[in-house]
């Protein structure tokens, strides 16, 4: 005699409890699991900036060279932030945006010494002090290009972005729209060199090649080779004892106009964030997908080849003389209207060289 089987089945309602429940668990679980994450990133991102200006120093206390180590920092396209470890190889006639005589000292990235890169949304700005940035002073650093809506206020410092990636790449004279900054040390002693006040420049060559087919950049190929920091020094020296190669064609291939360079400058104090906080804070709708940044071209989702804001992302309330006072109150935590942020500011110590965390 066969015993009946009895099969159970789920029943609707069991089913809906069960999808229910597995709901509630969903909707507590992932904000954690967000939460640890953005943890995370947020944790590697001060590893990495504090990895990247003591590797810097430590190339200053190691040099071989009495030339001055620093840490600069790029922001690529790619929407990646990159610290480099350069040295100082010697120094340049150029002129300021007044057609004023200067002297700049020219640093190139040590190969020995890998990049340091920031997790992908994370990025550093410097503090540049009232007075430092380009809205009068002809020091270049930070001058407004035709073309750009990006503006600085003029009675207070400001926190600048790395704008290393917004030009023409075509062309081999438009590097006045690259300007960085960077913590410079001492070679030798490793102490931090906040008095040098001339902005310098940083070979980043260009990757465009069309160019370089004439001269003077047809005879310093820096894109042809992996040791471009010897036909750095190779430049700079025929300066030194050619007048005519000096006074017409050495400043068109590391001064401030040269595409390969960036223009930096000495800052003391660095802000750590998240892009898309800040982004969220000021009332833009995010950041261009393109640049992973405020900046973009003139249509959404564009890289621009001038430091411009993204317009789009603030539809009818972009306001270009706000948005800098709107990015130093949320940096600083100050203003009524400024939302909570995650920002980390740092101070390097003159002497050590060590990144100390300050209160907002």
């Amino acid at each position: 005699m066969k015993c009946a089987r009895h099969q159970h089945a789920f029943t609707l309602v069991e089913l809906l409890v069960v999808i229910t429940i597995f709901v509630l668990l969903l909707a507590i679980a992932v904000p954690s699991f967000s939460s640890l994450i953005y943890s995370s990133e947020r944790a590697q991102a001060e590893n990495q900036l504090v990895a990247g200006l003591n590797q810097a120093r430590s190339a200053a206390l190691t040099s071989e060279s009495t030339g001055d180590t620093a840490a600069v920092f790029f922001f690529d396209t790619n929407g990646r932030l990159r610290i480099l470890t350069c040295v100082d190889v010697g120094d340049i006639p150029d002129e300021d945006t007044g057609g004023n005589p200067l002297t700049r000292d020219v640093f190139i990235p040590v190969a020995s010494y890998p990049a340091v890169q920031l997790p992908r949304g994370w990025a550093v700005r410097g503090f540049a002090p009232v007075g430092s940035v380009d809205t009068g002073s002809q020091s270049g650093w930070y001058d407004r290009a035709s073309g750009s809506n990006r503006e600085f206020v003029s009675t207070t410092g400001n926190w600048v972005f790395p704008e290393t990636a917004y030009y023409d790449p075509t062309k081999g004279d438009v590097g006045f729209n690259r300007q960085t900054f960077m913590v410079r040390f001492q070679g030798g002693t490793g102490v931090q060199r906040s008095e040098v006040t001339t902005p310098s420049v940083v070979l980043d060559f260009s990757p465009a090649t069309l160019f370089r087919s004439n001269a003077p950049w047809s005879e310093y190929r820096f894109d042809s080779t992996d040791r471009p920091e010897v036909l750095v020094r190779r430049a700079i020296s025929r300066g030194s004892t050619d007048p005519n190669f000096r006074d017409t064609k050495l400043a068109k291939l590391l001064g401030d106009r040269a595409s390969d360079t960036v223009l930096t400058r000495c800052v003391t104090e660095l802000a750590l964030y998240d892009e898309i906080e800040l982004a969220g804070a000021i009332g833009a709708r995010g950041v261009n997908k393109a640049t992973g940044s405020l900046y973009g071209g003139a249509k959404p989702s564009t890289v621009p080849v001038v430091p411009r804001i993204d317009t789009s992302l603030f539809g009818t309330a972009f306001d270009a003389a706000k948005v800098p006072q709107l990015i130093n109150d949320w940096i600083l935590g100050v203003g009524e209207q400024t939302k909570p942020s995650d920002v980390r500011l740092y101070t390097v110590d003159r002497y050590s060289g060590q990144a100390r965390e300050v209160l907002p």
